[in-house]
């Protein structure tokens, strides 16, 4: 059986491995898509996502997971309160599967608890341990889940083997009936693929009976449990089991019982990374099988319609000939059939009484051999003329009956038609259909940021990275951190603009370098903000740059002093290109329109205008997706519409697009 959630024994040891990791960093963000939330929180190792998905799993992830534009009112709700927030602890709740993370932000503190049992739950929990928010609001018989409510976990409901003693435990595990191994994980709740490994590994009968077990029994099976435990935190592994080559269960511990039964298993480096890689790959397995269901799905609603359309066709084509012959019938006989219809008005206006007129009929052997019977409700006579039985109006000339025929035969042979076309285009759409082929995903690894993508960045013409500060607190990074002696340090001549620095090695810097660092200075400027079309630029070495004010003075934070004299660039134009550069790791950048253009397949230059950077970003990435080729536009489909926006230093116009070598 598939395994698609994690137990109480993999939460043990998985909140032990993960704590370690993301323990003293910073929430960044919160994403939410259906019922899955990722956390970003930036750590002294680098980013880390954390996937919370009640009711199967958490892990840490270096997959990238779909992310939706707008988020739903919970995630919005949860990044208000726990955005910035230090995560202090990760802990289990009663050994069971349950987390709670601790957060503080500021002077509060928040409780974030995922259950992993039943239909499963995120709950938002204050300093006091109420709750504020849940997934799932909820009233129970033995708890409540619901704003202001008091977080009580669920009530344990077997005992805890490892703080018990083996006489406890036995008297305990004999109230049960039936076999020892369900009695082993549902009145001591041990998980079931661990309570087979733990029968397996003390050579215990799993199918004995549970009143037949004894002390010797229980000491092994506690002991087996506590070593296994032991194991699998010390050494930090992860184990995924494989039939027929599909994934079917994972473990922090080898499952020998498994393995017996000729089941391969692939080892992990640590528990978490097995739990990535099981949940990531069974994801995308499901995924292709739904598609796969998906596709018969349509091909039988396909053939359903093509049987009632061969169906219809049969018939529509019998009513055409029909209604014809019964034309050609009365037809060939115009006179005879007048006769019997004036006949039977006359009879009618004599006798009154339709009943008397049949009587009458059927007396006249003529007029019977001709008349097979009469529908009063509908005034219509049904003749038998060459053997056919036809239908006739009594207020209507036999003329007008026949015509009546024709106008039928052909509405009907304009339905054959059209069934027809129909037809043919359930049959093609099929045969499209029988081709189609769901390919299983490949999971996307997170792509590594280099250290510069933090900042707005591009690389010039001759190789050299160029950073700028997105906001007052990075350009205090960038002077502190990342300007040095000999570093070339750009400034826009405005109020509200970022330190830029050029990056110097051992290659000589060009003036073309130097125009370009100054363009990409401009038009991160202000001055992009106030619609000016160009901006002074100065530009000195990172020696002049200093972060120590005169003695006396307050240097407020972002802020710097510069010594000596400024090199000016006078009206820098403020323009901006963003392309698509299958060689950059980032493959959507921003830089000055000749770097972007040299560099990029596809690109747009953009100055400062009245559309907004929202409206602008759409225009780029439809123009971008319909213009490339299929492999690239599933690469670009990938790309949340933010990070274009990000790119944007404001309102702008779009004034040039076009492609490499334009």
């Amino acid at each position: 059986m598939l395994k698609t959630r994690l137990s109480s024994f993999d939460t043990k040891v998985l909140v032990s491995e993960v704590s370690q990791l993301v323990r003293g960093g910073i929430i960044s963000n919160i994403y939410q898509s259906n019922s899955t939330f990722i956390i970003k929180i930036h750590t002294q190792e680098g980013r880390k996502d954390l996937i919370l998905e009640p009711p199967y799993r958490f892990n840490l992830t270096k997959y990238e997971y779909e992310k939706p534009t707008m988020p739903p009112n919970l995630c919005r709700a949860l990044r208000k309160r726990l955005r910035q927030g230090r995560i202090e602890e990760v802990t289990q709740i009663n050994d069971d599967r349950i987390i709670s993370l601790k957060i503080r932000k500021a002077n509060s503190v928040h409780y974030l608890v995922l259950e992993l049992i039943r239909e499963g739950n995120l709950i938002l929990l204050n300093e006091d341990k109420e709750i504020e928010i849940a997934l799932n609001p909820a009233r129970m018989k033995d708890r409540v889940i619901l704003p202001r409510a008091k977080y009580v976990p669920p009530p344990k409901s077997y005992i805890d083997v490892l703080r018990s003693s083996p006489e406890e435990v036995l008297e305990y595990l004999k109230n049960g009936r039936g076999e020892l191994i369900r009695n082993m994980v549902v009145r001591l709740g041990i998980p079931s693929e661990i309570a087979e490994e733990i029968c397996f590994r003390c050579s215990i009968d799993k199918k004995k009976e549970v009143k037949k077990v004894n002390l010797d029994d229980v000491a092994n099976i506690v002991n087996m449990y506590r070593e296994l435990l032991d194991e699998a935190i010390r050494e930090r592994k992860g184990y995924i089991f494989v039939k027929n080559g599909s994934y079917i269960n994972f473990a922090p511990i080898r499952l020998l019982h498994l393995e017996e039964k000729g089941i391969n298993v692939e080892e992990y480096s640590s528990f978490n990374e097995a739990v990535d890689e099981y949940f990531i790959k069974v994801i995308l397995h499901t995924k292709k099988e739904k598609g796969q269901e998906k596709i018969e799905k349509k091909k039988e609603k396909i053939l359903r319609e093509i049987q009632e359309c061969r169906k219809r066709l049969d018939e529509y084509t019998r009513l055409a000939k029909r209604y014809r012959e019964m034309a050609d019938q009365v037809f060939a006989r115009l006179n005879l059939v007048n006769f019997l219809l004036e006949r039977v008005r006359n009879l009618k206006e004599s006798y009154r009484k339709w009943k008397d007129v049949e009587g009458v009929i059927k007396k006249d052997k003529e007029l019977a051999s001709y008349i097979k019977g009469i529908v009063p409700s509908e005034s219509k006579i049904i003749l038998i003329v060459n053997g056919y039985e036809i239908p006739l109006n009594l207020m209507a000339s036999a003329q007008e009956n026949a015509g009546r025929f024709y106008d039928l035969s052909k509405e009907y042979e304009r339905k054959v038609k059209r069934i027809y076309e129909v037809l043919k285009e359930k049959e093609e759409e099929l045969k499209k259909l029988s081709k189609e082929e769901v390919v299983e995903e490949k999971p996307v690894l997170r792509r590594k940021l280099r250290w510069f993508e933090k900042f707005h960045w591009f690389i010039t013409s001759n190789g050299h990275v160029v950073i700028g500060g997105r906001d007052f607190k990075q350009n205090e990074l960038i002077v502190r951190r990342y300007l040095t002696d000999n570093d070339l340090f750009f400034h826009a001549d405005i109020h509200g603009a970022p330190a830029v620095v050029l990056k110097v090695d051992e290659k000589e810097i060009s003036e073309d370098e130097i125009y370009e660092a100054a363009q990409f200075a401009a038009a991160y400027s202000r001055a992009w903000k106030l619609g000016m079309s160009a901006i002074d630029v100065y530009w000195v070495k990172g020696n002049q740059v200093s972060k120590s004010p005169p003695p006396g003075e307050y240097l407020p934070k972002g802020a710097f002093m510069i010594r000596g004299k400024r090199n000016y660039i006078k009206n820098v134009p403020l323009i901006l290109g963003i392309g698509v550069s299958p060689s950059d790791e980032a493959l959507i950048i921003a830089g000055p329109p000749s770097v972007v253009r040299r560099r990029c397949n596809l690109w747009v230059e953009l100055v400062p205008g009245n559309l907004s950077k929202s409206e602008i970003a759409k225009f780029i990435y439809k123009f971008f997706i319909n213009n490339v080729e299929e492999e690239m536009r599933q690469m670009l489909e990938k790309i949340r519409i933010d990070y274009i926006i990000s790119l944007i230093p404001g309102s702008s116009l779009i004034i040039r697009k076009g492609r490499r070598g334009d």
